[in-house]
């Protein structure tokens, strides 16, 4: 059985912070004791693995309404059972002979046992801290900032999708504008394995509108602009009762996407955001403006329905040369729909 986008992309995640967890453990443990390399790497995969995999599958719906500093507190004092209870496993299969009860001394009063659980504890605290930044402001924004990458303006070629509820207005006037916050953000907590397995970047939230956007030739690959709507499409309809439940409503939602050139770059001292900024973007919005009317879910532009391969999984069909508010030229439009 073919595994999910999302579900390759987790344990892609996973193996590889599990890869990185053991050469950090090995390489502490050589350190630490001069010996016991295989102690420190189990100890090492078991912790990071463990931890990640708690923080992909459940750990971060558990604290996602918490805020900023409790949810890195919830996460850490979770990741510190995890520590303990790797580490008393290493002790288990790699430590000196003896009952369970003298090796479980030997994880609390052994000085080189405690200073494993701080070292253990820093590192977790840095994870925790890292998947907090990367919830506030994308990981791959984080890395640009970290990098420069954008630090002096650059002209690049980008997709962009705008994702847009439908009868937001007549929902929020039905549950109140408070509930109505919940409800997007449950909307957009729900889409976001979609839009990290195939590698969207979030440029920004307007309103009850949500704005993705891709270098070209990773929307490109493996059709990943293209997947990412309908595997959003998929997680509302797996999550469908619990907004039923919840709001008496499912959400649904229309797309348009466009492609084109943009200048990207820093933005702004006090609050910095990495900024875009080209015709692309408004004439994406006027794109996506057009799916009430023609009553379809996604609208591509024929600009990037040139450069994409369905391939099997999609078929398209065009609507028809369409002049976009606020533009002279014309532009043809195609809506795209997955194969059964």
């Amino acid at each position: 059985m073919r595994l999910r986008d999302q579900t390759k992309f987790k344990l892609k995640i996973i193996i590889l912070v599990g890869l990185i967890g053991g050469m950090i453990g090995g390489l502490y443990s050589q350190w630490s004791t001069q010996g016991f390399l295989w102690k420190g790497v189990f100890a090492g995969v078991g912790i990071s693995t463990g931890i990640t995999a708690s923080e992909i599958f459940f750990l971060r719906g558990w604290v996602k309404r918490k805020s900023f500093t409790t949810a890195i507190l919830l996460s850490t004092a979770y990741y510190l059972l995890t520590i303990v209870t790797i580490l008393f496993m290493s002790l288990v299969l790699f430590g000196e002979s003896g009952s369970i009860g003298s090796r479980t001394g030997q994880l609390w009063d052994s000085p080189k046992a405690r200073n494993d659980i701080l070292f253990s504890l820093l590192m977790s605290f840095l994870f925790s801290f890292s998947f907090q930044i990367n919830g506030l402001i994308g990981g791959r924004i984080f890395f640009s900032f970290f990098t420069g990458k954008y630090h002096k303006p650059i002209e690049e070629d980008r997709i962009f999708m705008f994702l847009d509820l439908k009868s937001s207005t007549s929902i929020a006037e039905r549950i109140g504008h408070v509930k109505f916050h919940k409800f997007i953000n449950d909307f957009l907590f729900t889409i976001s394995e979609a839009i990290m397995a195939n590698k969207g970047e979030i440029y920004k939230y307007v309103g009850d509108e949500v704005i993705i956007t891709w270098p070209l030739k990773e929307g490109l690959k493996d059709r990943r602009c293209i997947r990412l709507f309908f595997g959003a499409v998929d997680r509302v309809k797996q999550e469908r009762n619990l907004f039923e439940k919840e709001y008496g409503t499912v959400p649904e939602f229309k797309g348009g996407m466009h492609c084109g050139k943009v200048v990207s770059g820093e933005m702004g001292a006090t609050k910095k955001e990495i900024a875009f900024l080209g015709d692309v973007i408004n004439t994406t919005a006027r794109i996506e403006k057009e799916g009430n009317p023609h009553q379809r879910a996604l609208l591509i532009s024929s600009d990037l329905l040139q450069k994409i391969d369905l391939g099997k999984e999609y078929r398209c069909e065009k609507i028809g040369d369409i002049t976009l508010r606020g533009k002279m030229e014309r532009l043809e439009l195609y809506a795209v729909e997955r194969n059964s």
